[in-house]
């Protein structure tokens, strides 16, 4: 019986660890709640046409740095409303290429003039920007691709 009963305990025992363990609780790492948020805030732009000098749902659209602004303002980061050229400008950080970025990072590419075309980077090879054609949508960084080719560089923004 002394032998049943200790069987008893040890499964007994070895049930509250597996119980335990399922209870603990995740806390994701800071960047990884960030990102998450940025994605979904991003995502909830989709849909809406590229409307130049636009910067709001009520404007019907977004342009590149219009997206840039909303974005941030949802987030409760809020930026001046500006071009693509004065948040380069803006931001006095290091400029990395896209592979070196993390999450939050602004990135800009040369497409019609320097500095002309400005996005968000998510998760590398992952970003979000507002294209003529598409308005705010998510897009990828191939190498020797069309976003690769015309890419000039990232900067992280420090407001996260």
């Amino acid at each position: 019986d002394s032998k049943k009963e200790n069987e008893n305990v040890s499964s007994t025992n070895t049930i509250k660890e597996n119980v335990s363990s399922t209870n603990t609780i995740y806390n994701p790492p800071k960047e990884k709640l960030f990102c998450d948020e940025l994605k979904e805030v991003c995502q909830s732009h989709k849909g809406y046409p590229y409307v130049w000098g636009a910067s709001t749902y009520e404007q019907g659209g977004f342009d590149c740095s219009g997206f840039v602004y909303s974005v941030f303002k949802k987030m409760n980061k809020p930026l001046p409303r500006t071009t693509s050229i004065k948040y380069w400008l803006m931001f006095d950080t290091e400029a990395v290429n896209w592979k070196d970025g993390e999450c939050g990072s602004l990135v800009w590419w040369s497409i019609n003039r320097p500095y002309g075309h400005i996005g968000i980077l998510l998760n590398t090879p992952v970003f979000w920007q507002s294209g003529s054609s598409t308005g705010p949508i998510e897009k990828y960084f191939y190498k020797g691709g069309y976003w690769d080719k015309s890419f000039v560089a990232a900067k992280k923004t420090n407001l996260f």
